[in-house]
């Protein structure tokens, strides 16, 4: 992409809790810090998006593109893709999704229903060379005020050992390339540390993992404990789906769980209001490491294209958050640089 031409994001307005607000509050937001840079694609509601538009300023150039249709957060992801030429191929996610296919935009962000986005995603923009399955991946903060990626969030249930290979060489490309780590350390998420320890599948994969560590894109580390994510022992955590959409969600209501107990805490007497004037700025810094809308926005890493997945419950702030990462993804040719490391380390996928 020529640097001078502008990123156009595809917005799914309709997908979300909070949707369309949210997605139009956080276009408003982050419209204002790249303005020159970028151009919004809102598929939607047309009534609704112009009404929002006139009470949240939209900094930058955009076109707004009629839909028919929502996929609902309750739809199965079989259900989704067999609306995809029936009732849903209206729909403000599958227009969206179809707007990169046809290189009318460069992304879509959408907050809607996840197993919809996947299964959407995957048959209309297919896989990139070598991805049997593509995962959902995020960056999560460390003790050290550091990060770490994460991957599967919950595209996958079931994973095999070479789901979790390829699970293994895509987090680190992209922990090289969003961490900025030259050898990003990989390890696998489990119930100890001992070799001895998991499933045949994650005991499988440890082996591999340890025969091919030697590939110049990555240090192997064995197994992590969940305790120990946060500890800055790795840079790459590599798991199934379910156990990583589990693990995901705990850390979020953990979170939210302390930054409720912090402010009953000060609000519980007179000597907690003054401990809170004394402790005020230190607490905004804390509160903004742990909170989730911070961290909003997963790729959906191994798609033939760059999708976004906002959290169902973002609001405005969140939302521009998750955009920022999809422009961010875009500025670092995040699946050009994923080719070119499959092709470096193909022993990977070698099936024999």
């Amino acid at each position: 992409m020529p640097s001078k031409q502008k990123i156009r994001i595809a917005l799914d307005c309709m997908g979300g809790d909070n949707a369309p607000k949210s997605v139009i509050h956080g276009a408003s937001i982050i419209s204002e810090e790249f303005k020159d840079e970028i151009k919004f694609l809102f598929f939607g509601d047309k009534i609704l998006i112009l009404h929002l538009i006139s009470k949240f300023q939209i900094h930058c150039e955009y076109e707004i593109y009629e839909s028919e249709s929502n996929i609902p957060n309750e739809t199965k992801p079989s259900t989704a893709l067999r609306g995809v030429t029936r009732e849903f191929k209206k729909s403000s996610m599958v227009l969206a999704i179809q707007s990169v296919k046809n290189h009318e935009s460069d992304l879509i962000i959408s907050a809607g229903n996840t197993g919809a986005l996947m299964a959407i995603s995957r048959y209309i923009l297919g896989t990139l060379p070598s991805i049997d399955r593509p995962a959902i991946i995020s960056v999560i903060p460390n003790e050290l005020s550091e990060q770490f990626v994460m991957l599967d969030l919950g595209a996958n249930i079931g994973s095999t050992t070479e789901d979790l290979l390829q699970l293994s060489l895509m987090g680190a490309v992209f922990g090289k390339i969003i961490l900025k780590k030259e050898l990003p350390r990989v390890s696998l998420l489990n119930i100890g540390e001992e070799e001895m320890k998991g499933n045949d599948t994650i005991k499988n994969t440890y082996q591999t993992l340890k025969q091919i560590q030697n590939n110049g894109l990555f240090r192997f580390c064995g197994y992590v404990e969940p305790h120990n994510v946060f500890k800055d022992m790795t840079d790459i955590v590599v798991c199934d789906g379910f156990v990583g959409n589990v693990a995901l969600k705990t850390m979020e209501g953990t979170a939210s769980m302390i930054k409720k107990y912090l402010t009953q805490g000060f609000k519980s007497s007179i000597f907690g209001w003054i401990g809170y004037f004394f402790a005020k700025n230190s607490l905004k810094k804390t509160m903004k490491l742990i909170d989730p809308r911070n961290k909003n926005g997963a790729m959906l890493i191994g798609l033939n294209g760059i999708v976004v997945k906002s959290h169902g419950s973002a609001d405005g702030f969140a939302f521009s958050h998750a955009v920022s990462v999809g422009i961010n993804l875009i500025k670092n040719n995040i699946n050009e640089k994923i080719i070119n490391e499959i092709d470096k380390v193909a022993l990977i996928f070698d099936k024999e």
